[in-house]
């Protein structure tokens, strides 16, 4: 959004240009596609992302609450103080904003014994051992809820509408990531969703 403003063109003009070069990949990286989605623009994933979104608010896990906290742009991420080189991203080496917002957050701070339990049991495996060890770690430290929405008017409009509540979009990441399932149905044409779940157990 801001690199589309700062250009001065529309959003959806500089994600169909950007879309276009990363299809454009297919013929000299010599790949076969059987699907190239576009969430920003393919019904199917509207509505599985609506779906997701629902199903997890049938679940209790996401709650409206406001926060502030030290944001990089560059970064689409929130650090703490302690996260920052001298005041600044490290990645980016600029002093994050201070942004104060009320949105939509993920309670994932209420599944840390079931997810340690998953892990520790065998139910959940992640590979290698090294990285279990690593969120097992994270885990025991305090899982903190985050963010999964945006404001209307922060996005200015951009990201699909949070069901029942028209001042929130989905959060781009969040929104993103169910392209893994809504890609394969998941919400429109459960069928080859499904096989693939029953394939991987």
């Amino acid at each position: 959004m801001l690199a589309a403003e700062a250009e001065g063109i529309d959003v959806q003009a500089l994600v169909d240009r950007k879309a276009e070069a990363f299809a454009a990949l297919r013929s000299p990286l010599a790949l076969s596609l059987d699907d190239f989605i576009r969430t920003s623009s393919a019904p199917r994933h509207r509505i599985g992302v609506e779906r997701l979104w629902r199903g997890c608010a049938a679940a209790g896990d996401p709650c409206r609450k406001e926060y502030e906290g030290l944001y990089c742009v560059g970064c689409e991420q929130f650090y703490t103080e302690d996260e920052l080189v001298e005041g600044q991203c490290a990645e980016h080496g600029m002093e994050p904003e201070l942004v104060t917002e009320e949105n939509w957050f993920f309670r994932l701070s209420r599944h840390a014994d079931r997810l340690r339990d998953l892990i520790t049991g065998g139910a959940l495996r992640i590979e290698p051992a090294a990285r279990r060890n690593e969120v097992l770690a994270l885990i025991e430290s305090g899982l903190h809820d985050f963010s999964v929405s945006r404001s209307h008017s922060s996005a200015r409009g951009w990201g699909i509408p949070v069901p029942d509540d028209p001042s929130q979009v989905v959060y781009v990441w969040r929104d993103a990531l169910g392209d893994y399932v809504t890609s394969l149905g998941y919400g429109t044409d459960d069928s080859l969703y499904l096989a693939g779940r029953t394939t991987r157990r």
